[in-house]
């Protein structure tokens, strides 16, 4: 069991490190248009719009996807725990 627990955190670790290194991408054109520039690797310069406008990480989707890998490791092990019994 501590195997398998064990298992579930090293794989949702590795699946929120792989998020912070590749955030999403996008640029605020102006109040209430928001451009979706993808995914790119943290380290690098960020996506540009027209090659003039920089675009920033998108941290409420960054946010969200987190908190939803948590949540369902959580529930994956919740699951293992009562299949256990």
């Amino acid at each position: 069991m501590n195997r398998l627990r064990n298992t579930i955190i090293v794989m949702g670790a590795s699946i929120i490190l792989i998020m912070l290194l590749f955030p999403p991408f996008h640029v605020m054109y102006s109040p209430g248009i928001e451009i979706h520039k993808g995914y790119a690797f943290v380290l690098n310069s960020p996506p540009m719009f027209w090659d003039r406008v920089k675009s920033t990480v998108n941290m409420n989707l960054l946010s969200l996807q987190i908190g939803t890998v948590v949540i369902l490791i959580g529930v994956a092990q919740l699951f293992f725990k009562i299949q256990r019994k």
